[in-house]
C-alpha cells in the first residue's frame, strides 16, 4: 500500500515537475530568509546581552532631535567622567569606561630590534573600562595602566605571536611605545566594544562612556535627575538632551522596524 502511494506521488511529480520545482525552491528560499533573519536578531541581541552586568551597563549620550530623526553624540572625555564621579553628579553610578574605537597601523615586536607592521582594531579606554565590561583577563593585568601599557586579545595574540608569550613585548604606535601587560578574552563581534588591542586614552579625547549602574536603581529616575540638574553645558549639548539608556534595551528606528517586517512578510509568502 505505502509503494502504491508512491508510485502514485512521483507520478503526479513527473507530471507537474515544474510546479513541483517552483514549491520546493519556494520553501528552501523561504526556509533560508527565516534562519537569516532569526540568526541577525540573535547576533544583534548577542552584542548587548554578551556582558556580565549587561542589565547594568548604560551609556550616556546626548540626544539630537532634527525632526523624525534622532542621533546619539557624546562630548565625553576622560576629565568630564572624572569630574561626575568625584563630585556624585549621577545618582547610582560608582564607575564609568570609556570606549573610542579607530584603526591604526601598529607595529609588533618580534624579536630583538625587530618589529611586525599589521593594521589593528584599536579600542582606546580607561582605566574603569576593564570593570564595568567585566573583562577576562587570562594572563597578566591592567593594575596601572599607566599610559604605556595596552591589553590585547587573546585571538589577536595567536594571530601575531602564535604559541609565544606576549607579555612584556612592545608596540610602537605614532613614534610611542607601549608594551603588553594583559590578555583577555575577546568580546563577541560584532560588538560594541570589541577590539583587537586596548590602549589608553587622552584625558581630553572624547569618547563614548558606559556607566555600571548600582543594583536595583531606577534608570528613569536617573534621567529625570539629570535633566533637571542640567549638569552638561548648554554648549557641550548643542540643543541635545543628556540620556542614560541600559545596553541590552534595544530600540529600533523606523527604517529598521519597516525592514525587519518586510522580511518576515516575505519569508511568510515565499512558505505559504
Amino acid at each position: 500500500m505505502f509503494l502504491h502511494y508512491l508510485k502514485i506521488a512521483w507520478r503526479n511529480i513527473v507530471r507537474n515537475k515544474f510546479r513541483y520545482l517552483f514549491t520546493a525552491v519556494s520553501l528552501v528560499v523561504g526556509m533560508v530568509v527565516v534562519t537569516f533573519t532569526l540568526y541577525m536578531i540573535f547576533q544583534e541581541r548577542r552584542a548587548f546581552t554578551q556582558f556580565e552586568h549587561h542589565d547594568r551597563i548604560a551609556e550616556l549620550f546626548v540626544l539630537i532631535t532634527t525632526g523624525s530623526y534622532s542621533s546619539h553624540y557624546h562630548p565625553f572625555n576622560q576629565d568630564m567622567i572624572d569630574g561626575f564621579l568625584q563630585n556624585g553628579t549621577i545618582p547610582g553610578v560608582k564607575r564609568i569606561g570609556l570606549f573610542r574605537e579607530s584603526d591604526g597601523a601598529l607595529n609588533f615586536e618580534k624579536g630583538e630590534d625587530v618589529f611586525f607592521p599589521y593594521t589593528s582594531v584599536m579600542g582606546q579606554v580607561n582605566k574603569d573600562f576593564f570593570d564595568v565590561f567585566s573583562a577576562k583577563f587570562l594572563s597578566g593585568n591592567y593594575n596601572s595602566w599607566n599610559g604605556s601599557e595596552v591589553i590585547i586579545t587573546q585571538r589577536f595574540a595567536r594571530k601575531i605571536y602564535g604559541e609565544e608569550n606576549p607579555i612584556g613585548k612592545a608596540v610602537l604606535y605614532n613614534d610611542q611605545y607601549y608594551h603588553i601587560t594583559g590578555i583577555i578574552r575577546e568580546f563577541s563581534s560584532p560588538g560594541i566594544v570589541s577590539a583587537d588591542i586596548y590602549m589608553p586614552i587622552h584625558v581630553q579625547q572624547d569618547g563614548t562612556p558606559y556607566a555600571l549602574l548600582d543594583n536595583n536603581i531606577d534608570i528613569g529616575f536617573i534621567n529625570k535627575y539629570v535633566s533637571d540638574k542640567q549638569i552638561i553645558s548648554e554648549e557641550r549639548l548643542q540643543g541635545g538632551e543628556f540620556k542614560l539608556k541600559i545596553i541590552s534595551e534595544r530600540e529600533y528606528d523606523g527604517f529598521q522596524k519597516f525592514l525587519l517586517t518586510l522580511i518576515i512578510i516575505t519569508a511568510s509568502l515565499v512558505l505559504w
